[in-house]
This record gives structure tokens, C-alpha cells and sequence, in this order.
């Protein structure tokens, strides 16, 4: 029985001095799964779980044999640590005297409907409760002796099966098959007693799950006249048959051979997320009456495919743990071997041998920068912890290098334990101003580091993986990649681009804005600042040259990125504008527009010539003839439209008269 035909929740009490006491009057009755037994902490919870299975279709039956079944998806982990807990426990069950509810909450106080809790039998939403004689079923009026007990720990129940089959569970089911014993279900608690980092915690799949949910398998006598049949694939030909009384018996048919040849023809019903193939099997089963199959049990003749994880073979891996790990009073070291699935089955470790010897060094922490390698002169470090079981005395030398890509000859920094000498290989001459030292930790580790500092010859490149390397005087040795990663940029960009018009006089600011008119001849200064793409870094002084474009002027950057050229405006009218700007010399990925800036020449001085009269008094008479003619220097054409302004105040009535002036009047400002 199991799916519909089970009621399953369970019930939870806080630690009275730092838990919730909600948690008393919360049902749990729609979770996915159910919990027993204490944590670890100290601040610890208790939990027990209730399960009622539906004997409906046993009223009167002989039953031979009972089977409850729980599978645990996870055990408690000891406190501090993802180590499953390996001490065992007691786990016990218990008929229920009292009559309860399962509810339809999840970790919530009953709102939905009646339900139970650490509290109530059944928490009633009108607040018409029915409670426990004793808190959390523990009174003799809520609960009669155990019927079955299970001694293990969480760390072999964890994805497996909590199995109960004992005369006492048989007994109990017959005397709730004959009405005896009121079937209220069961009651399952786990070991209260212990203390951190102790604990003794089951998670327990619930009955929503069609295939891992609670079950109670129950055999019980049947007539002298069963016919039963099994029929493998459903394809009219019966594996097993059956005539005749099934009380007290049981039979175990082999159809090995039929599922061999159904799964070399069938198709894969589905693909799990690790790749592996499933073929549904249809089991036609027929009988004159209620069957119980049980315990089909196949087994796959496989061979799994094992990968290096996470960094090496299984030898480096053992002997990686085994210069990490901590020596017990035996000299010994435990590694654990986590084994896992992601289906369902069992996975046999065989013929796992280990041969000891002169182990060969580990290589422990690798340090690279964090920050992004550019060439601005800054240094960066690089380094690794090595151990030698032999004694540092047995290391030859180590060796350290990016795995660069697209690059035929990569650096190597290298340093030799013989001669105490460190150096690097470096034939592309990516590397500058490198130096190294040895740290000694204790008598068997030590730290090598690198100080250096790139060039622009290295590439640019993300994601850059370093290999290590370590030899022993014996010829010993040990190889392993970095997990952490260095980036490496060499591009550069202008971050700012301004021109001062450094002669006077000049507008209310001395920056030079688009379209703003400038003297020829005027000195400029272009400045701003310069950085590594996507970087605050800058180059180092002399390294990257600015060039300026459409006029004169270079010049390189100070120690913190900036720049500043000195140049000359052209003597030559821009009417219709001067474009100016820079570039840098090597890498340049300035946004387009950035570094440019367009404004107007003027090159000539403005004059003004009175024409006539000269040298006479002039009265003020009736269409006085007064000519004036305004030039921009020498150019005869005279001004460019908009160039200049000119204003004119007189203190008589006059008529005025020329190209561009009809008249002008007392006190009359005109321009």
C-alpha cells in the first residue's frame, strides 16, 4: 500500500529556549516529505512523523507477513561539517492510540482544514481541538508499545530504505485487519538523547512520490484455487504461472533472459540529465484474486565510465587528500569516498587496490592576480605551496606557466632547488623585470612566488589557466591547473580630450567649444588623460606617443595618464572650420569622436578708413554725404559675413549713406 492509500505528516518541536513556538501548532500534512529524530545543533528541534495506511480491502484476512518502508533522501550532517552523521541511532515505531488528522498545510497553522501538530491530534480550524494527552504523542493514552526498531546511522540510511519487518509489525497489522486495534497508524521517532554535533535527523520522501513514498507490503493467505500469471513485455508469453494455494509461499521467477532481449530491441522512453536511457517494461499481471509482487530486483551488468574530477586520476586525487589531510593517533588518514547517482540504483566500488611507496609532491594553494595584467610597470605576483614527503630537500625544481592561446612559445618561470637559481624562459618576450624567492613553511612545504611585470607583447587575452609543475630529486613528480583565472589587456584609449586657448585675450573660459571662432597664430595646449581599455590603469611616461592630427604637436603621458601638447592655431582664415585631434601611437581604441573637436580661424585684424571729408569741419547739413568703408585687413572683399560688429553713436541729425549704411539718426545705436 502506498501512494492514495497513505496519510503522512509529522510533527515539530522548537527548542523551547531560542526556536519558534509557532512550530507547535503548525501542520505539515502537504510537504513533500517527512521528518524524524533531532538535529545537531544546540539549539536542536525535535521531530516525529505519523503514517496511516488504508486496510480496507483486509477486513478478516490471515495476514503471514508485514513490511513498512521508508526511503530516507537525506541524513543529518554533523554540525560544522557536510560529513552525514556515521553515529548510530535507535529509530522506533509506534502504534497510535489517538485518531489524527493529516492536514493540507506545509510548515503553516491549519487554514485549509483540520490537521495535526506537535500540539493537537487535530488542530480544528473552528478551534474545537482534539489534543494529545502529552505533547507530541508521547502520553501512554496517545501511543502503545513499539512494534519495531531499526539501529543505524544516518549516513547508511541516507538514499536508502528504512526497513521494518518483524512478528511484532505482522501482529499488530492482524489485529488491525480483524478490528482489534483501531488502525490510527503509526508513530516514528528517532534517537532525542544526543548533543551536538551529534544528531540523528531523517528526511523522509512523502507519499505524494509515486515510487519512493511510504509503503506497508502485507502477505496474507489466500484460496486453494489461485491462478496467477506474470507476463514480461506483455506480449502473450507468461514468464511465470501459477496454480494453486499462495498461503505461506512464495515464488521467484528468473526473466533475466526476457528483459535482455526486450531492452536490445526497445527505445529509449526518456533521457535523464546525465544521459542516461530509460525503457518502460509493461508487466502484465493476472489473477483470480489480490496479489502482492514484491522486491523485483535487477541488476545491470555495467561498466560506468569514469572522469577526472575535479583536477586529476584517481592516484593524483588520493594522494592530493592524503597531503591535506589530518593524521589520526594510528598515523593513518581517512578519504572519504563519496559515491552518487543521478538515477536510481546501486553502484558497487570493486577492486579499489592502493600501492604505497615514495609518494611523489603535491602542489597545495596557487595564487594568481586577481586584478587585470596590463604592461604599466605595476608588479603582480604569482605563486604555489609545494609539498615533498621526502623532505624539501628531495625537490629537483618547479615550474610555473600560462596556458596562453595561439602562442607557440609561452613563458615558463622556473626556479632549481640544487643551485637555488630562479629564471624564466621567455623567447617572446612577454615578460619584464621578474624576480623570485623560496619560503620555506615547515619541513616538507614551502611557498614558491614570482614577482614580474608584462610587456606589450603579451596578448590580450580572458581566462588564462596556469599550469604548475614539481619534481623530486628521484625523479617524482606532480602537475596541476590553476582554478582561478588571469585576464590580460594591452589596449588603450583617450578617456578626456580638451583644448585651451592658452593666448589673450579669449571668451568668458579659455576651453575651445565647437564652432567657436579662435585667432590664427593663437597657442593651443590639448590635454586629458589616457587609460588601458576597461581599466583605471595608465601607461608608464614615454611608452605610448600622442600624435595630434591637422596640426602640429606630440607628446607622451605624465606618471598618473595625462597628457599636455603645445601647439600653434595655422595663419590661415577656417572659415568653415578647423578639425583637430589625436591619436596614440600604439593600440588605439578611442571611440570614434571622442579625441576630435572643430572650430573657426580667423587670421586677419579688422581696420576702418573714413574716406570723406578729410581734414574739414563738417556741419550738419541736409543729405550729408559721410562714407565709410571697413575692411578685414587687406582683403579688398571685405568681411566675412557675421565676422565682425560695429556700432556707431552721434550726437547730431545726420544722413549717412554707404554699402551697407542708408542713415542714422540722434542718439541712434546701429551695428
Amino acid at each position: 500500500m502506498s501512494g492514495s492509500d497513505v496519510r503522512d505528516s509529522y510533527l515539530h518541536q522548537p527548542n523551547p529556549s531560542y526556536g519558534n513556538a509557532a512550530n507547535k501548532d503548525k501542520n505539515f500534512g502537504n510537504h513533500t516529505h517527512t521528518v524524524v529524530g533531532k538535529t545537531e545543533w544546540a539549539n536542536w528541534n525535535i521531530y516525529r512523523g505519523v503514517y496511516w495506511f488504508d486496510l480496507s480491502v483486509l477486513p478478516g484476512a490471515t495476514v503471514l507477513d508485514a513490511n513498512l518502508s521508508l526511503f530516507v533522501s537525506d541524513g543529518v550532517k554533523q554540525a560544522g561539517s557536510t560529513q552525514t552523521v556515521t553515529t548510530s541511532h535507535y529509530y522506533t515505531i509506534f502504534p497510535l492510540s489517538k485518531q489524527w488528522e493529516e492536514g493540507q498545510e506545509v510548515n503553516a497553522a491549519v487554514t485549509n482544514g483540520p490537521g495535526v501538530t506537535w500540539n493537537n491530534a487535530i488542530d480544528n480550524v473552528t478551534g474545537t481541538d482534539f489534543a494529545w494527552s502529552a505533547s507530541g504523542a508521547s502520553g501512554g493514552a496517545d501511543k502503545l508499545s513499539s512494534v519495531g526498531i531499526v539501529y543505524d546511522s544516518p549516513a547508511n540510511l541516507e538514499m536508502n530504505w528504512l526497513n521494518y519487518q518483524n512478528q511484532n509489525l505482522t501482529d499488530l497489522v492482524q489485529s488491525w485487519a480483524n478490528g482489534t486495534v483501531i488502525n490510527n497508524g503509526l508513530l516514528l521517532t528517532g534517537d532525542e538523547n544526543t548533543s551536538k554535533p551529534d544528531g540523528s535527523r531523517l528526511t523522509i520522501i512523502a507519499r505524494q512520490n509515486s515510487t519512493h513514498g511510504p509503503r506497508l507490503v502485507i502477505t496474507f493467505a489466500g484460496s486453494d484455487d489461485v491462478t496467477a500469471g506474470l507476463d514480461v513485455g506483455a506480449d502473450g508469453n507468461f514468464e511465470w504461472n501459477h496454480t494453486g494455494n499462495l498461503s505461506n509461499a512464495s515464488s521467484i521467477p528468473d526473466f533475466s533472459n526476457t528483459l535482455n532481449d526486450y531492452l536490445a530491441n526497445a527505445s529509449a522512453s526518456f533521457t535523464d540529465d546525465w544521459g542516461n536511457e530509460f525503457v518502460d517494461i509493461p508487466l502484465n499481471i493476472t489473477g483470480n484474486s489480490t496479489l502482492v509482487i514484491s522486491d523485483i530486483e535487477v541488476q545491470y551488468d555495467w561498466e560506468a565510465a569514469v572522469t577526472i574530477s575535479p583536477n586529476n586520476d584517481l592516484l593524483s586525487e588520493m594522494n592530493q587528500h592524503l597531503s591535506n589531510g589530518t593524521v589520526d593517533a594510528t598515523g593513518n588518514v581517512s578519504i572519504p569516498i563519496n559515491v552518487t547517482s543521478g538515477s536510481a540504483g546501486s553502484i558497487k566500488l570493486l577492486n579499489l587496490w592502493l600501492g604505497q611507496g615514495d609518494r611523489p609532491p603535491s602542489i597545495g594553494a596557487i595564487s594568481l592576480p586577481g586584478n587585470t595584467i596590463v604592461p604599466d610597470g605595476e608588479i603582480d605576483s604569482i605563486d604555489i605551496e609545494v609539498t615533498s614527503y621526502q623532505g624539501l630537500n628531495n625537490l629537483s625544481w618547479v615550474t610555473m606557466y600560462p596556458l596562453l592561446s595561439n602562442v607557440a612559445s609561452r613563458p615558463m618561470f622556473f626556479h632549481s632547488f640544487e643551485n637555488d637559481t630562479t629564471w624564466i624562459n621567455d623567447p617572446s618576450n612577454f615578460v619584464d623585470n621578474m624576480s623570485g624567492y623560496w619560503n620555506p613553511l615547515n619541513s616538507d612545504t614551502g611557498r614558491m612566488s614570482w614577482n614580474f611585470s608584462s610587456n606589450w607583447n603579451w596578448p590580450v587575452l580572458e581566462n588564462v589557466i596556469w599550469q604548475t609543475q614539481a619534481w623530486t630529486v628521484d625523479g617524482l613528480s606532480v602537475n596541476r591547473p590553476s582554478s582561478q583565472k588571469t585576464f590580460h589587456e594591452n589596449r588603450l584609449h583617450i578617456t578626456s580630450f580638451v583644448v585651451y586657448d592658452e593666448t589673450a585675450p579669449s571668451d568668458s573660459s579659455t576651453i575651445v567649444e565647437p564652432t567657436e571662432w579662435v585667432a590664427g597664430g593663437d597657442t593651443l595646449r590639448v590635454a586629458g588623460t589616457i587609460r588601458f581599455l576597461d581599466e583605471t590603469s595608465y601607461p608608464m611616461v614615454n611608452d605610448v606617443v600622442i600624435n595630434l592630427q591637422n596640426i602640429s604637436g606630440n607628446g607622451t603621458v605624465d606618471s598618473s595618464g595625462a597628457y599636455s601638447i603645445f601647439t600653434q592655431v595655422p595663419s590661415l582664415n577656417q572659415y568653415d572650420g578647423l578639425t583637430i585631434g589625436a591619436n596614440l601611437s600604439i593600440n588605439d581604441y578611442t571611440t570614434p569622436g571622442l579625441a576630435h573637436l572643430t572650430f573657426n580661424v580667423d587670421a586677419t585684424s579688422p581696420g576702418m578708413l573714413a574716406n570723406s571729408p578729410i581734414g574739414t569741419r563738417i556741419l550738419p547739413e541736409q543729405n550729408q554725404l559721410f562714407n565709410v568703408t571697413i575692411t578685414d585687413g587687406s582683403d579688398s572683399l571685405g568681411l566675412d559675413n557675421g565676422s565682425l560688429m560695429i556700432g556707431s553713436k552721434v550726437s547730431t541729425m545726420m544722413v549717412m549713406e554707404s554699402r551697407n549704411i542708408q542713415s542714422m539718426q540722434t542718439s541712434h545705436y546701429c551695428g
